[in-house]
């Protein structure tokens, strides 16, 4: 929306005056004086409260009643206060902006990131903190581009999708940056803060119900780089022992696809295929009907994200990761530790197994 000025010589007014009912010039005068600012002072004498108790509850600050909060927030709304982001940050001496750094590739830039958004955004929002997004294609930019941000102060702090890199880590502590991680990295740090899924768990919750329905050869279709993967293999053998095999692929529909052909065409016998996305389920997919076998009938295929599997033919049973849980838990985690607030070193979020015709 625009702010609208008009001047008007006194000579002019009573002629403006005459046509108000196709411009209505007190309307206008009144959206002009709305449009101020109004200041915390303002909202706290509004209440009758101290600017303190005001402050301190727009700010979700844990000494405020939820009854208090609830009234400042409702007063704010109806009144039109808007907090400066500008004001709260020169005299908090922080920028009140968190940077989330996702490595291009795979899973990164799909649906699961989009829902990982919106949830860190509404946690953001809701204890008045803004997003920056940074986008990374290789390792060494991701090295350049946080020493850059870490140096600059440019964020209050990171949150960042697994990366690997040890520089990474040893940039955060010299600068002193507070970081959260999600998903678990390659390198071991012991002090890193996480938020993940069990996919441990994860996978052993899928090979038990595969194993429910009568299949007993599976492979287990994912690039074996990814840390997730790998938990997940973990738990897929600790069900099937020996009997699992790993198909290594590229993190793609089409890298499936010739994957899960080479495996076949050297002759190994499979009744199940889990794969690490919905992508690589997919690409299986694609695969198995062109080689004319059945799903479920033939082979059986799961999936442990759920991004896009319930649209496939067939629908294909999945993992729900609940990427707005993990989203608002890392930005919250991240808000906590920048306030000093106690926290766990990992916070796990639950998933759920969605059975579907697939299997």
């Amino acid at each position: 929306m625009f702010d609208i000025l008009i001047y008007l010589k006194p000579a002019d007014l009573n002629r403006f005056n005459s046509n108000l009912n196709r411009f209505n010039l007190n309307r206008l005068i009144g959206l002009r004086m709305q449009r101020r600012n109004t200041t915390i002072k303002e909202l706290a004498k509004e209440l009758n409260l101290s600017i303190g108790t005001v402050s301190a509850a727009l700010n979700g600050r844990s000494s405020v009643r939820p009854e208090t909060r609830s009234l400042v927030l409702e007063a704010a709304a109806r009144i039109g206060y808007v907090r400066s982001y500008t004001a709260r940050s020169m005299s908090e001496g922080r920028s009140r902006k968190l940077d989330l750094v996702i490595p291009a590739g795979g899973q990164n830039l799909s649906g699961f990131t989009s829902g990982i958004l919106v949830g860190a955004d509404a946690a953001a929002e809701a204890r008045g903190y803004r997003l920056g997004m940074n986008v990374i294609s290789t390792e060494a930019a991701l090295v350049e581009r946080v020493e850059r941000l870490a140096k600059e102060r440019a964020a209050d702090g990171f949150v960042f999708f697994s990366p690997g890199h040890r520089d990474i880590y040893a940039i955060l502590r010299e600068e002193n940056v507070p970081h959260v991680v999600v998903g678990r990295p390659p390198v071991a740090e012991s002090s890193l803060v996480r938020i993940d899924t069990d996919n441990v768990r994860l996978g052993r919750e899928v090979a038990e119900h595969l194993v429910a329905r009568g299949r007993r050869a599976p492979v287990f279709l994912a690039p074996r780089h990814l840390t997730y993967a790998e938990d997940r293999f973990i738990g897929l053998q600790q069900i099937y022992e020996e009997k699992l095999r790993w198909i290594d692929t590229q993190p793609s529909t089409s890298g499936a696809e010739m994957a899960l052909a080479e495996a076949l065409n050297s002759g190994i016998s499979i009744d199940a295929i889990v794969t690490g996305d919905d992508m690589l389920a997919l690409g299986a997919l694609h695969e198995l009907q062109r080689r004319g076998c059945a799903v479920p009938t033939d082979v059986a295929l799961a999936s442990t994200a759920d991004d896009i599997a319930q649209y496939f033919n067939p629908p294909v049973t999945s993992v729900a990761l609940h990427p707005e849980q993990l989203g608002a838990a890392a930005v919250t985690v991240l808000m906590d530790l920048i306030e000093c607030r106690p926290l766990e070193p990992v916070t796990w979020i639950n998933h759920e197994l969605k059975i579907r015709s697939s299997t």
